[in-house]
């Protein structure tokens, strides 16, 4: 919502006598979604749209494109004047700058807040990092401490991004990081699980062990969670799914090889245990690493 618009609504507020927290109660929103409109950090929903301007008694197109009637004289009360100041004393934190209609820039203590004529827009801010984001295309990209997210999807680093989108280029690697490379895509287009099927078959008409050589299935996870630790080089996302992957193998072989599915099926239980102390063992070495 560009700054025209926010600066409407503002108006439109203070003309009907309204302080934010009283206009927030009227319609069922926050103080701080009322706020964020005005200040053009975010924008109504159709729903509030709509009972804003039945409200104030206006169409949706007066309350979005028509200013507020200068013959008209509004009734501000107290609490709305110490608002006012409460605002103005804001705004001198704040710079705002606008190109085009629908362009605009917001500087605040929050960070810089850019959306041009398309709808595309960029956010930096100490706590989110950089967002941009293609209000045409819908392609949205932000860069953080905890690494690079693109359209819902987390990477690392910049490199797995590269290696994610460009699998086949090394470009910019050490040897030795273009040898792991080599290896993992290897690792992952070999046809595993095809192999498994090709030894389960061989067992079962050799050794008639169609039950028990079910379990070599188990490998096939196993094989592709080996790859992933070879390509992104880390092994706590190996062993927080290895070891569920082998407690559920073992139940399954204490269940439907020896009959005894009871008390095996108490290995389920030390999985979320299994599980934390991988994470918390991993940030201390993380922790150690980094002193």
């Amino acid at each position: 919502m560009n700054f025209e618009i926010a600066n409407r609504l503002a108006a439109r507020r203070r003309n009907a006598g309204l302080s934010q927290e009283a206009l927030a109660d009227k319609i069922g929103v926050s103080r701080q979604a009322v706020s964020k409109w005005e200040r053009s950090e975010s924008s109504p929903d159709t729903d509030n749209l709509i009972a804003l301007a039945a409200l104030y008694n206006v169409s949706l197109d007066k309350l979005l494109y028509s200013d507020v009637a200068k013959d008209c004289t509004p009734d501000v009360s107290e609490e709305v004047e110490a608002e006012v100041i409460e605002e103005e004393a804001t705004n001198n934190s704040q710079a705002h700058a606008d190109g085009n209609a629908s362009d605009s820039v917001h500087v605040s203590w929050d960070g810089v807040h850019v959306i041009d004529n398309k709808g595309a827009q960029v956010h930096v801010s100490w706590k989110d990092g950089v967002q941009v984001s293609d209000g045409k295309n819908g392609e949205n990209v932000q860069v953080n401490a905890n690494g690079v997210t693109i359209n819902g999807k987390h990477f690392d680093s910049w490199k797995d991004v590269h290696y994610y989108y460009h699998p086949t280029s090394v470009d910019g690697l050490t040897s030795e990081e273009k040898r792991k490379s080599a290896v993992a895509r290897a690792w992952l287009s070999f046809p595993f699980p095809l192999v498994v099927i090709v030894c389960y078959l061989i067992w079962g008409i050799a050794a008639n062990g169609w039950g028990v050589g079910l379990f070599l299935f188990f490998l096939v996870p196993l094989y592709y969670m080996i790859g992933g630790a070879l390509r992104t080089k880390k092994i706590m996302p190996f062993l927080c799914g290895v070891y569920p992957l082998a407690a559920t193998a073992w139940f399954c072989y204490m269940a439907f090889i020896l009959n005894a599915p009871h008390p095996a099926w108490g290995i389920f239980l030390t999985i979320p245990l299994v599980e934390v102390l991988i994470i918390w063992a991993a940030k201390h070495f993380k922790r150690e690493q980094a002193q």
